[in-house]
């Protein structure tokens, strides 16, 4: 009876959160990262994504709305050492906004408008990263 009772709740169970984990990596509401992070410090939250570490090298991304009124993309990069891949997508259009690699200290702004995504990719990259919309 209890084998039963578990069978009756753990399968939709997993079903949902399955149906969840799909939903949103196909709305680009799911941060997907997947590589080494050595001395790594960041948070991110709905308006911005930033960390700061000893390295980096993989493939890792985030996604972000507007806060009110917002129009750019406010982004900041430190470098060390390395270069660092970005590229910034439109979620509703999958519209590439920017794609630019950068190997210096650089602070700029991207026209934006609506929620993007923010793909970083690096071999290597000593620094920080900041974007905040």
């Amino acid at each position: 009876m209890k084998k039963n009772v578990f069978m009756i709740v753990a399968v939709p169970l997993m079903a949902v959160i399955l149906i969840v984990i799909i939903v949103l990596k196909a709305t680009g509401n799911l941060e997907t990262n997947s590589g080494i992070r050595i001395g790594f410090v960041g948070s991110s939250t709905f308006h911005k994504y930033e960390a700061s570490y000893a390295k980096i090298s993989g493939k890792f991304s985030h996604g972000l709305t507007p806060s009110k009124d917002a129009t750019k993309l406010h982004c900041e990069i430190k470098t060390s050492s390395g270069e660092l891949n970005i590229e910034i997508v439109n979620r509703s259009t999958k519209e590439t906004i920017l794609t630019k690699t950068v190997s210096g200290n650089e602070e700029f702004d991207v026209p934006a408008d609506g929620k993007v995504t923010v793909r970083l990719t690096t071999n290597g990259h000593t620094g920080s990263y900041k974007f905040t919309y």
